[in-house]
Formats: C-alpha cells, sequence, structure tokens
C-alpha cells in the first residue's frame, strides 16, 4: 500500500482544533447532567449508547473516555463534532492479507469484517504496518494527541520539544499543566498557529508515551 507513515501537520493541525473546539461547544458544553447524557447519547452513539453513558458518568475526565471508545463509537463521536474522516480505513495491500491467511489460517474463520480487524492487529504486532497505514488518519491523530495531554501532564511530555516561542509562552502560562481536558483544551488554545503546529509535529513526529 501507499499511506504515509506518518500524517502531514498542516493536515493534522485543523482537526486538532476543530476537535478541541468542538468538544468545548458540541460535547461538553452541552453534556454537563445525566438527563442530557441520557436524552444525548442515544442521537450520538449507534450503538452500546446505555453501556457507554454508564462508562462517561464513571470517568472524571474527557480523554480517558475518549481513548477507550472503540473506533466506531469514536467515528460515532467525531461525526457530532462535525469531523469527517474517521471511517476512511486505508485499503490493505492484498499481498498483506494473503502472508497473514497463510501465518494465520484461523482468523479467517472470523469473517471477513472481523478478519479484517484482526489483520490489522497481526499487521501491527509483526511490525509490517504501523498504525498509521492500518487505521483513520483522523483518529490516529486525535487518539496520540488526547494520550500527549493525558499522559503526566502537559509540560512533563516535551522532552527534546525545543520551541523558542513555546518555552516563553510556558514562563508566562498561568494555568494548570496537569493532564486534564479542561487543563490542555486552555494550554492549546492560548498557543499560537505556529507553535500548535510545531507542538503537534512533536506530538506526531517524536513522543514516544
Amino acid at each position: 500500500m501507499t499511506a504515509t507513515i506518518a500524517p502531514n501537520t498542516d493536515t493534522a493541525l485543523p482537526t486538532v482544533d476543530i476537535f478541541i473546539q468542538n468538544i468545548q461547544t458540541k460535547f461538553l458544553g452541552v453534556i454537563t447532567n445525566n438527563d442530557k447524557i441520557e436524552e444525548m447519547f442515544p442521537l450520538i452513539f449507534k450503538k452500546n449508547a446505555p453501556h457507554l453513558m454508564d462508562k462517561y458518568v464513571g470517568y472524571t475526565d474527557f480523554a480517558p473516555f475518549f481513548l477507550n471508545l472503540d473506533n466506531d463509537c469514536k467515528a460515532d463521536l467525531l461525526a457530532h463534532l462535525g469531523i469527517k474522516g474517521a471511517k476512511d480505513y486505508p485499503v490493505i495491500d492484498e499481498k498483506h492479507i494473503q502472508r497473514l491467511e497463510a501465518q494465520h489460517p484461523d482468523i479467517v474463520a472470523y469473517g471477513k469484517k472481523d478478519a479484517l480487524y484482526y489483520w490489522r492487529q497481526f499487521l501491527i504486532m509483526d511490525g509490517t504496518l504501523n498504525r498509521f497505514q492500518l487505521y483513520p488518519m483522523v483518529i490516529n491523530v486525535l487518539q496520540k494527541t488526547l494520550l500527549f495531554f493525558n499522559n503526566h501532564g502537559i509540560v512533563k511530555n516535551v522532552d527534546g520539544f525545543d520551541n523558542e516561542d513555546f518555552r516563553e509562552y510556558l514562563l508566562t502560562y498561568s494555568g494548570d499543566t496537569f493532564g486534564n481536558y479542561t487543563n490542555w483544551i486552555a494550554f492549546w488554545k492560548g498557543l499560537n498557529e505556529d507553535t500548535r503546529k510545531a507542538l503537534l509535529h512533536h506530538i506526531l513526529h517524536v513522543y514516544r508515551g
């Protein structure tokens, strides 16, 4: 297949910006109590809405809720947020599938749809392809961005990120840098576009959290 191994930062940045803006206005800004959750979750999610309601209420932060959704549910939520491309799975080259069928004939028994899920898992595990080549770019970008911000706080994750504007921003930033959604949304929105782009490049191409 001819997919790129990592996303283009210029392409990814608008997705992250729209995601962060619309989390506040279309999701978190509306779903603030149990009555609203019961009303909106069946409209957002096409499957397992009652289970997801319980999960959402059980979390104290948006990021782990999103990170632990399966890809279909992520796609439902992103569609609600006005973000396209969450179901654009790259096509797996037939030669990779044939090799996996020969090595793991048992996965064929799951049927075409489920087998594709297992093929993608096996292709990652054996090092043939990576997630950016196997899953929708939008989901990969947002998954890695949320992992970065949610894992051990914002500042601790910038080792190796040498950016003058970012260093100056940290010196003047008065908010909390602990990695929950209210903190990292405020942090991200305070960065200028060039610094957001540089930080996103670090998240997608350098960060190994």
